[in-house]
């Protein structure tokens, strides 16, 4: 049986379509107002204001802490509560940072499950021609990656063949959900705008008067709006969650898992249904009400576990003298690891060889 809403409710389903359209039609006519006459531009201000006062936007922005997965809702927060210039600005540019290797992470993990060579593909990827590939990731390392995979993404969901491939390999769930992020390959720019500011700000050694700090963080302000623009639709479905004991039934399996949403690590637990088996602990990506997932690639981890910092959150750095080093963006007890991770290994050595 299927649920079924009242006409009344249909209708008024209907009715908030229609509107939406109007809405999107009506900011479509301010732009192409401003674009043939600038000096429209005052009234055009006013009226863009006093529509971002009903919908608060801006409140909406400054709480996205709330359901931006862990830990960038962690860092995003405490660059809203923090009163130092210096360090607002510095734990901005980490968030940008963390968003583009979540992307990373999330773009070239889809890859992996869509892709019959995904082999081949990834490591063209994690080793590019003249340039520096994961051994020395960084912050250009982690959104090359991020832009290159989510429009892979996209042109799998574009184009017949590859299209087809990836729905007998992955499902038709996980497809239509590589579907839904492709759109997050538009938040290149303000990536990579926050990329400039921060190798401009470690160009001069870190060092900067508060003054300067506080006008660099605010001009940051609009690559903030621009990023939720991009991310805050695909983030409130695409969840980073962690699955833990399963159950077979008549319908599937059943997963309790981790939602890890938020800035607090206590996270919140629920049953999902799957049709197909996924790891237990691995760290996955689930579009809500799916019934598969998507495991995510290691480039990011908790804590060892039995220490403090267990559900600190750590990401690929480096590799140091044969070892892997992972390192917080967080303020925690240790904020590097030198963590074996045989699965990182044999991605990082497909085209090289043994590490």
């Amino acid at each position: 049986m299927l649920p079924i809403p009242s006409l009344q409710i249909q209708g008024q389903i209907a009715g908030i379509g229609t509107d939406i359209g109007l809405l999107q039609a009506a900011f479509l006519d301010i732009q192409e107002t401003v674009g043939r006459d600038w000096t429209t531009l005052p009234e055009v201000a006013g009226k863009v204001d006093e529509l971002k006062a009903v919908l608060d936007i801006e409140r909406r922005i400054a709480d996205w802490w709330r359901e931006l997965p862990y830990p960038m809702a962690t860092i995003y927060r405490r660059y809203r509560v923090s009163t130092d210039p210096k360090e607002r600005l510095e734990t901005l540019l980490h968030f940008f940072e963390m968003a583009a290797v979540y992307l990373a992470t999330v773009g070239t993990s889809h890859i992996k499950m869509l892709r019959q060579n995904w082999q081949s593909t990834i490591a063209d990827w994690i080793h590019p021609a003249g340039a520096a590939g994961i051994e020395r990731a960084d912050f250009g390392f982690w959104l090359n990656l991020a832009t290159t995979s989510l429009k892979d993404v996209n042109r799998i969901g574009s184009e017949k063949d590859l299209r087809a491939s990836a729905e007998a390999l992955a499902g038709p769930e996980l497809l239509q959900a590589a579907e839904a992020i492709g759109s997050l390959g538009k938040a290149f720019q303000p990536l990579d705008t926050a990329r400039r500011y921060r190798n401009s700000w470690m160009a001069h050694g870190g060092h900067m008067k508060p003054s300067d700090a506080a006008r660099l963080a605010e001009e940051l302000l609009q690559s903030v709006r621009d990023f939720y623009e991009i991310a805050a639709g695909p983030f409130r479905r695409l969840r980073l969650v962690r699955p833990g004991k399963a159950e077979v039934t008549d319908y599937g399996i059943t997963f309790e898992v981790e939602r890890l949403v938020g800035s607090d690590p206590t996270f919140s637990r629920e049953n999902v249904e799957l049709d197909r088996p996924v790891k237990s602990n691995a760290l996955s990506f689930w579009m809500e009400g799916s019934r598969t997932m998507c495991r995510a690639l290691p480039f990011f981890r908790f804590g060892i576990p039995q220490k403090v910092a267990e559900t600190s959150f750590y990401v690929f750095n480096r590799m140091e003298q044969g070892k892997l080093r992972w390192v917080s963006y967080q303020e925690t007890q240790e904020q590097e690891l030198f963590v074996p991770d045989d699965e990182l290994l044999s991605l990082i050595s497909m085209v090289k060889g043994p590490v």
